[in-house]
């Protein structure tokens, strides 16, 4: 009698990797990083505003000397000063163009009340302009989308480390997000509400020189994207090794260049960033557009994600160059236009939202795949508008009958349509989850009719 041979093992597909045993030291530097993060990054906004000082947008593309209000952003402006209005004098001066954009470069607008001189239809007023003060939750309610992104993707980073702290490239990442995040909060809130101590100035310089190490990040991250680009070699044998290095160098050496020119470093730090995030979108784009080649050989789909990521990043580059050229009048008329701004809200969102798919790319994770996150998001989200407009159809319908029918409101109709949502949301949610399950080819009860038809067929 033979000895029965085992089973050849069938070969499975490989999947992505799983969550790596024992990096509980790797993880918690990574908390550590992210909490370090939000502590620089907390002050800044609290203590800052995301406008000046009046809290309107001035039509600068308007001919004339003086300007007028086109639109109302916030306090202190809300229920100072209406669309239209024009700008006469401030303390006898008149606030001519060059005097505006000498006050608001300069930020140095009293901090408590003062008086100003208005044209509005016609007659001259005196207006008086209260102190600034900004809750957090109005500061959030300005920027809303921005801050979501900035809050979604040091977020991404910090799970994927989490997920894959074996992966450098995660690591890069990280230190990548968290820039960017800190530089964006610099950025979006760069009005100070209150007068500064010297400590918190200190605090400010600080943060300012480390938001120059951005575009040194951002390119560092693109060399290392998804594996390094001197990977299988000695670093320092590999050109862009040596960018990198350069960049980390040059950028913070910015500040103390300015300083001996006699000129202001914002300006030349956006030329140099705008330079150095270019050779980093190039890279990427380069990288990914090539034709397959040994060792390197990604599938079309990760491609399309690479190229889709890069020129959208190319895009926000580009009018990051506009920042470089704000004094200039004929810029600020640009982007003052209705158009120009939501094209640069767009970019930006862009921009910021990138990492998600960076992230998949990187770790080729389920956890990051967009396809899964809209199968799984989707739902949730179309539900939660189907319900919020089924409830206040109710509401509303039921409310106006009534108060039509009797001259009186009743409160009751609100409980009333609450029990109808709570019923209408599982089977409108089954109903979703199996319309998306057919969309994307995975329906359930598809799935097991095939396989009981190929059971049938095998048992004739």
């Amino acid at each position: 009698m033979t000895e029965s041979q085992p089973a050849a093992a069938v070969p499975s597909a490989p999947g992505p990797p799983g969550p790596v045993a024992g990096y509980r030291g790797r993880r918690a530097v990574a908390v550590a990083a992210m909490l370090v993060a939000f502590a620089i990054g907390m002050p800044r906004f609290l203590t800052h505003t995301p406008y000046p000082r009046f809290g309107v947008v001035l039509d600068w593309a308007s001919a004339g000397d003086r300007l007028a209000i086109a639109e109302i952003v916030g306090p202190p402006g809300q229920g100072v000063f209406r669309k239209g209005d024009r700008l006469l004098t401030y303390e006898g001066r008149p606030l001519t163009r060059e005097f505006l954009r000498e006050r608001f470069t300069r930020q140095d607008w009293p901090r408590g009340a003062f008086t100003l001189t208005i044209e509005r239809d016609g007659r001259t007023l005196e207006v008086a302009v209260p102190p600034l003060r900004l809750t957090a939750w109005q500061r959030v309610r300005i920027y809303t989308l921005p801050i979501a992104a900035v809050l979604a993707v040091p977020i991404v980073a910090f799970l994927l480390v989490w997920r894959r702290p074996d992966l450098p490239t995660a690591w890069v990442f990280l230190w990548f997000a968290s820039l960017q995040g800190l530089s964006a909060i610099f950025d979006l809130f760069r009005h100070p509400q209150t007068d500064l101590s010297p400590g918190f100035r200190f605090y400010l310089g600080f943060y300012h020189a480390l938001t120059y190490l951005y575009p040194a990040a951002f390119l560092h991250f693109m060399t290392v994207f998804p594996r390094p680009r001197w990977s299988g070699r000695w670093a320092w044998t590999s050109v862009w090794f040596w960018l990198v290095a350069f960049t980390y160098t040059a950028g913070p050496a910015i500040l103390p260049l300015a300083s001996v020119l006699g000129r202001p470093a914002d300006p030349m730090f956006q030329w140099f960033g705008a330079g150095v995030l270019t050779l980093g979108i190039l890279s990427l784009l380069e990288r990914y557009a090539r034709p397959a080649r040994p060792g390197w050989s990604p599938r079309w789909s990760e491609r399309a994600i690479a190229l889709v990521v890069g020129a959208s990043m190319l895009v926000a580059t580009t009018f990051s160059v506009f920042e470089a050229l704000i004094d200039d009048p004929r810029v600020i008329a640009l982007l003052t236009l209705p158009f120009m701004r939501l094209v640069l809200t767009v970019a930006t969102l862009a921009w910021l939202s990138s990492p998600l798919l960076i992230a998949f790319l990187i770790a080729n994770d389920p956890a990051f795949d967009p396809r899964r996150l809209l199968a799984q998001g989707l739902p949730y989200a179309l539900l939660s508008g189907v319900l919020a407009g089924l409830y206040l159809l109710i509401v509303l319908a039921s409310q106006r009958v009534f108060a039509a029918v009797t001259g009186e409101e009743a409160m009751v109709f609100n409980v009333v349509a609450a029990l109808i949502v709570a019923f209408a949301f599982a089977p409108l949610r089954e109903r979703l989850q199996r319309w998306l399950d057919r969309l994307f080819g995975r329906d359930p009860r598809t799935l097991r009719l095939a396989l009981d038809q190929a059971g049938r067929e095998l048992l004739g």
